[in-house]
């Protein structure tokens, strides 16, 4: 989450330079070069109070990773000061032209955070439990927050989960690398454009474990909406009924800022409560034994709507 909200603010930077450099261009019209001189002008300024935010080769990522390990490597408050130079830095030349990538700018970036990160938590959990060996080293946070960094910069999930394999040869950094917030995120849109698509079973299959592995609450919901959906159109009537049962329950124990929002969400699940009630078994044995009425209010919907004649078919087999 951390690398997340670092990745955001170095985005809204980027925005925000290069606004401020196409309105200096659109009042001045200064040639290109001038932009390109007042990029490099403040990232040197910057540089000369933090000389690590220059490029030089992966040698700064490899002091980062040596955090706490050697006299020279940079202490936890030198960190978050790199961190944060080396963003504005970057989106500042981003911003005014200057021809330069962001794959190595993420990487260190990110293995700033990560190891501001861990070695934040390994100081206050020592702090409050003496002796306690159960918070990894700054490195392996570093590592985790260069993968993290990069993917949502850059948008590679699955580049960022390799290469950091490919650095470290060790399979166990794998499962941290691959549920940091964005492959999370990445699950749900990836559901979204399969369900798109009309796959619905890999949409379900993609929702199910980002409901597993999503921490956002209101997230979580609407994949469950999603899912529910997903099971409907494939006419998995038992899943759906689970889908719903759980969904009624969030509904009924959660509390709602206004009546109005309370009401559609209701509203939503008695929509899709129909789908289900009129084909489960169970359901429609009770609707036809002891809701005549509902049946009766289907039928004329039927018949009065034109583009449901078709449905006339399927309505006798419920009659009957």
């Amino acid at each position: 989450m951390l690398c997340g909200a670092v990745s955001v603010v170095f985005d809204r930077l980027v925005g925000w330079f290069s606004r401020f450099f196409g309105h200096i261009k659109e009042k001045f019209d200064f040639p290109i070069i001038v932009y390109l001189a007042l990029g490099g002008l403040g990232a040197g300024i910057i540089a000369l109070k933090y000389p690590g935010i220059l490029y030089w080769g992966f040698t700064n990522v490899e002091e980062i990773l040596h955090t706490g390990k050697s006299a020279s490597a940079p202490g936890i408050w030198l960190l978050t000061q790199l961190a944060a130079a080396k963003v504005v830095a970057t989106a500042l030349c981003k911003g005014s032209g200057l021809v330069g990538g962001l794959y190595a700018p993420s990487l260190m970036i990110g293995a700033a955070v990560g190891a501001v990160f861990g070695g934040s938590a390994a100081y206050l959990i020592n702090s409050a439990l003496p002796g306690n060996a159960a918070v990894a080293q700054p490195q392996a946070y570093a590592l985790v927050g260069m993968a993290a960094t990069l993917a949502s910069v850059c948008s590679v999930p699955l580049t960022s989960v390799l290469l950091l394999f490919e650095l470290t040869k060790d399979c166990r950094i794998l499962l941290p690398l691959m549920i940091s917030p964005d492959q999370i995120e990445a699950l749900y849109q990836y559901a979204k454009f399969q369900f798109e698509c009309g796959n619905y079973s890999g949409a379900a299959d993609y929702l199910y474990w980002y409901g597993a592995l999503c921490t956002n609450s209101e997230r979580n919901v609407s994949a469950l909406w999603g899912k529910l959906a997903a099971e409907i159109l494939m006419q998995n009537w038992d899943l759906a009924l689970e889908e719903l049962n759980r969904l009624k329950e969030i509904i009924d124990s959660k509390n709602f800022s206004s009546p109005l929002n309370q009401l559609q969400n209701r509203i939503w699940l008695m929509h899709w409560a129909l789908f289900i009630f009129f084909n489960h078994i169970r359901y429609l044995n009770a609707i036809q034994t002891n809701a005549h009425h509902l049946i009766r209010y289907l039928a004329t919907a039927v018949v009065v709507n034109k583009r449901r004649r078709n449905m006339l078919k399927e309505l006798i087999k419920v009659i009957q």
